[in-house]
């Protein structure tokens, strides 16, 4: 169990792609400000919705300045990046983690 601010959880809900009210069935009690949180609750925010495991992976190394054209720079070839994130999102979607997705 997790004890927050709504304020909190709205922000990891707008991070993660969801609205407060997706996510309610989660939460316990709420005291004024303070909510009780069941994160085990399946409605939990875990993971960024609609996206692959290789778009979770991509957009975490992109906000570390990690990106395809800085990688195909420093290398001077293509990357290979984006096949590498439609496989890691075909693995995602067998482990339950998202859902495959197309494109770059």
């Amino acid at each position: 169990m997790i004890k927050c601010k709504v304020v909190d959880l709205v922000e990891r809900c707008q991070q993660r792609g969801y609205t407060l009210n997706e996510v309610s069935n989660c939460i316990l009690k709420q005291e004024g400000t303070t909510i009780y949180v069941d994160e085990k609750h399946e409605d939990y925010p875990t993971s960024i919705k609609g996206k692959g495991l290789g778009d979770i992976i991509s957009i975490g190394l992109s906000k570390l300045g990690i990106t395809p054209e800085r990688v195909t720079k420093a290398i001077k070839k293509p990357c290979g990046c984006n096949k590498r994130k439609k496989k890691l999102n075909a693995v995602g979607e067998k482990l339950g983690i998202g859902k495959a997705q197309s494109g770059a």
